[in-house]
């Protein structure tokens, strides 16, 4: 668009589409690329991939659309997730909580986060501190318990 100095309106009267379709299609490019992956695979549909530009980091992005893939979530499904998300992604904590900067740390935490398909914080406190995994529905917490093994 830029390189041929093209409004959106312009570029889509030249390639047959409404100028909505144009400009949804370029915020998808504003998407981690391993999204703009799925979606160009069929793995995600562009429904499901405007609804994960709502969240912030690119971390929660990707951590949704794994389980939108896993899950086989619908766009409806997958608007809640993110509204779940933007609600609770970030939990208040009471006390000092120090940010996990340790190297080994934050490698667990991603070991974790991989593991378990959804989110995991490692909140270190003092000579202790908590692990945090998230959940989003009741099914997702049933799929970590037997993850887990305790269900």
């Amino acid at each position: 668009m830029e390189r041929f100095d093209f409004s959106q309106e312009e570029l889509a009267k030249r390639v047959g589409k409404e100028r909505s379709t144009v400009a949804n299609a370029l915020r998808l490019l504003k998407l981690p690329a391993r999204i703009q992956t799925q979606v160009s695979e069929g793995k995600l549909a562009m429904g499901h991939a405007r609804a994960l530009l709502a969240l912030d980091h690119a971390d929660d992005m990707q951590e949704a659309a794994a389980q939108v893939v896993q899950k086989g979530l619908s766009v409806r499904e997958t608007e809640a997730l993110v509204k779940k998300i933007r609600e609770f992604g970030a939990p208040k904590t009471k006390g000092k909580v120090v940010k996990a900067t340790d190297p080994q740390l934050i490698h667990l935490a991603g070991e974790l986060k991989r593991a378990l398909a959804t989110q995991v914080k490692i909140l270190p406190k003092g000579k202790g501190g908590k692990i945090e995994i998230s959940f989003f529905s009741p099914q997702d917490l049933e799929r970590l318990l037997e993850v887990l093994g305790i269900a």
